[in-house]
């Protein structure tokens, strides 16, 4: 195995840090300390919970749950009252989407002395995820009690109290007494922002940033905010927030992004495909940066554009296989809808995500009680492999290697309601999207009708206004697998009260 070491340690420092996996964790250095650890006597590492809690750390940082979670659980079997061990053993747990066993976790690395924020916020986060929402609130409630500004907490109690009562003044509370305060504190404004922005009112959320910036000017982070709630209703006004966002950040990459869009908005396509193209240039796997590529290639009538979006080739849509244990795919999708109808609580959609009208839970099938549930992996199997064997046939403006290898990165649920959708967006953190369609309302077969999925349509304002350039027909049981990086988004649908649009949607890393 090749050594990378040297090249990512400061100059000057000790040599004996070169291959030390703690150091190297510390560094954001994750891969480089597992193969350091990898590079010790296995006895070693396993006679040791301080190198299992490295190696853990690693894992997680690294996406690998399950690993994670085999380190931790070693390491707290070495040294039971570890309360890093059993940290992180709670926050590998709920990655891999097993909630109760995370709170335990929880619970014992704060009876072992554990009592900073991040022990209990992780306990609140895995009584979310087990359905206990009364005992999450009342944790989260407690800890912004001693530690009121905390980001991550307000963030999430926020959020759960939206989604409970749909009631942005019941929402907001917990951001308005942490600006009490902390009044100075951008992050708390730009999530009471957010949330306002959400629920409708982009106004207010751009008059609370812009009286923010009064009292502490030159803020990337709130001009940043002002030009994303600003670009739909005032271009130019999103423009000049973005400018000043990019300079007060020192040309940060997601600052440059979100100039980017701001330039698409104000018409000023020619300098937003510059743009974006040097964020391609730099990180050719950067979703936003090939989304603004394929609108400004369409708005400038690029040759190129075809060739980039190529809907026909580059999407799929065919049904699910039918799983063992059930024998036709109506009786599966019936047995599969009844299992995630249970599973959508919420009043209202997540203050984070693209869906309007609707509600949205996070989905582990490996973990899930139902049997349906946890046969939807073996059901979408081939689909994938056969969609991504088409892939190989054409160039990836990713630069990923098209093959049959592939690995999840999130799966969930969404239930609309009547006069529900999604908005054009696209996935930052994915390399194939989806949406697979469980049980649908009547009136989705007109062509191009209501409910139906359209590429193409930009999430940002233009000059002329875009419209949809491909679309999909949803029928039960049709699984629908795209790049991440495409603009995409649902037509609105209406129906009787008791209709829904239920979904499940994941994306896909190359394994």
């Amino acid at each position: 195995m090749q050594d990378h070491t040297k090249t990512d340690v400061p100059a000057g420092q000790p040599a004996t840090t070169l291959h030390d996996p703690a150091t190297l964790l510390q560094a954001v250095r994750p891969q480089l300390a597992l193969e350091a650890i990898a590079r010790l006597p296995r006895t070693e590492v396993e006679a040791s919970a301080a190198l299992l809690c490295t190696s853990g750390q690693a894992r997680l940082d690294l996406g690998d749950a399950a690993g994670a979670a085999d380190d931790f659980a070693a390491a707290e079997r070495l040294a039971p009252s570890d309360s890093r061990a059993a940290l992180g053993l709670a926050m590998a747990l709920g990655e891999c989407g097993r909630p109760h066993e995370a709170s335990a976790a929880a619970q014992r690395a704060i009876a072992h002395g554990d009592q900073g924020t991040i022990a209990r916020y992780v306990l609140g986060r895995a009584q979310l995820d087990a359905g206990e929402l009364d005992r999450a609130q009342q944790t989260w409630e407690a800890l912004l009690a001693s530690h009121p500004t905390h980001g991550p907490t307000l963030e999430s109690l926020s959020g759960l109290l939206w989604m409970r009562h749909a009631d942005v003044d019941v929402a907001r509370r917990p951001l308005d007494r942490a600006m009490q305060a902390a009044p100075e504190q951008p992050g708390i404004v730009v999530q009471l922002a957010q949330l306002l922005d959400t629920a409708g009112d982009s106004a207010q959320a751009v008059q609370l940033l812009e009286a923010a910036l009064v009292r502490t000017p030159g803020r990337p982070e709130l001009h940043a905010a002002a030009a994303r709630v600003a670009l739909a209703a005032d271009p130019d006004r999103a423009l000049a927030h973005a400018r000043q966002a990019v300079q007060a950040s020192g040309g940060r990459r997601s600052t440059v992004a979100t100039y980017a869009d701001a330039l698409l908005a104000a018409g000023h396509v020619t300098q937003a495909a510059d743009v974006a193209g040097r964020l391609y240039q730099a990180d050719p796997r950067d979703s936003h940066a090939l989304a603004l590529l394929g609108t400004a290639g369409r708005l400038l009538r690029d040759p190129g554009h075809d060739a980039l979006v190529d809907y026909a080739r580059r999407i799929s849509a065919e049904p699910i296989d039918v799983p063992d244990g059930w024998s036709d795919l109506p009786a599966y999708l019936g047995d599969l809808a009844r299992e995630l109808t249970a599973l959508h609580r919420w009043q209202a959609h997540p203050l984070d995500q693209s869906l309007l009208g609707g509600s949205q839970v996070a989905l582990h099938p490996a973990q899930a009680e139902g049997p349906a549930l946890r046969a939807f992996v073996q059901a979408i199997d081939g689909p994938i492999r056969r969609h991504l064997a088409r892939l190989a046939e054409i160039p990836d403006p990713t630069g990923h290697q098209a093959s049959t290898g592939y690995r999840f990165s999130g799966m969930w649920s969404v239930r609309l309601r009547p006069g529900g959708h999604h908005r054009n967006h696209f996935h930052g953190q994915g390399w194939i999207s989806s949406a697979c369609y469980i049980e649908l309302p009547s009136g989705m077969d007109a062509p191009g009708g209501e409910g139906w999925l359209g590429f193409g349509q930009p999430g940002i304002p233009t000059t002329p206004e875009l419209t949809h350039e491909y679309l999909v027909q949803p029928q039960p049981g049709l699984l629908v697998l795209f790049p991440s990086w495409m603009w995409h988004g649902t037509l609105p649908f209406r129906g009787e009260p008791q209709d829904s649009r239920l979904t499940i949607a994941f994306d896909l890393l190359p394994a």
